[in-house]
C-alpha cells in the first residue's frame, strides 16, 4: 500500500504535532509529495524500535541486582517497569491463531511481587524476544498499514500504523521512567540516539 505524504501525515498524525520528519526520517530521505510505502514506514520504525529497545537493555543493565527488585513507589520498580514494557508486545503483537492478551511469561507486571518478576538476565532475553516477534509482525504487515485489528485478529480496533505509534509512546515512556529511577538513584547512564 502506498500513501501519499499528505494522508499518512493525516493518519498517523504526526502532522499535529508539527514535526512530521521526525517520525520519516531526515529531509533527505523524503520529499514532499514522494509516496510513502509500508517498507520505508516499516524501516523507519525498526530503525527507532531498535535504539529503544536497546535504551531499555542498557537501563537494565544499568540497575545493580541489589536494586532490581526494590523502589520507593512499588509502580518504579526496575524490574516491574522493564516487564510492563515489554509485555504489551506479547499482549498486542499477535496474530489471529494466537489468544490476545496474554504475555508469555505468564504473570501480570501490577500485581506480581517484585521478586516473582523476571531478573535482569531474563528481561534482557525477552526483550530480544518481544524486539524479534515485533520484527515478524511488522513484516506481516508492512503492505498495509491500514489494517484494522478487530475482535478476529487482535484486541484493539485500530490501524497497524496506529498500534506501531502507540506501542513505540509506550516503550519510550516507561524507558524514561526507568531513567528518572536510574538518576534518582544516584546511577549514571547516557544512552540517548536518534
Amino acid at each position: 500500500m502506498k500513501l501519499a505524504r499528505k494522508e499518512f501525515l493525516a493518519i498517523s498524525g504526526t502532522a499535529a504535532v508539527g514535526m512530521p520528519m521526525l517520525a520519516l526520517g531526515s529531509p533527505t530521505e523524503l520529499s514532499k509529495g514522494d509516496a510513502i510505502n509500508g517498507k520505508f514506514v516499516m524501516d523507519t520504525f525498526r530503525k527507532q524500535y531498535s535504539e529503544v529497545f536497546g535504551q531499555l537493555r542498557d537501563a537494565i543493565d544499568t540497575i545493580p541486582d541489589d536494586e532490581w527488585y526494590k523502589a520507593d513507589v512499588d509502580h518504579l520498580v526496575p524490574a516491574r517497569l522493564a516487564f510492563h514494557a515489554l509485555e504489551l508486545y506479547d499482549w498486542a503483537m499477535h496474530f489471529p491463531a494466537q489468544k490476545p492478551g496474554v504475555n508469555s511469561i505468564g504473570v501480570k507486571w501490577s500485581v506480581q511481587p517484585p521478586e516473582k518478576l523476571p531478573d535482569r538476565k531474563k528481561m534482557k532475553a525477552y526483550s530480544r524476544e518481544m524486539e524479534a516477534k515485533l520484527g515478524k509482525w511488522m513484516d506481516h504487515y508492512q503492505d498495509d498499514l491500514s489494517a484494522v485489528h478487530d475482535k478476529e485478529t487482535g484486541v484493539y480496533p485500530f490501524s497497524v500504523l496506529h498500534l506501531l505509534i502507540y506501542t513505540i509512546r509506550h516503550l519510550q515512556l516507561v524507558s524514561g521512567q526507568m531513567s528518572a529511577e536510574i538518576r534518582r538513584r544516584g546511577l549514571e547512564w547516557k544512552h540517548w540516539c536518534w
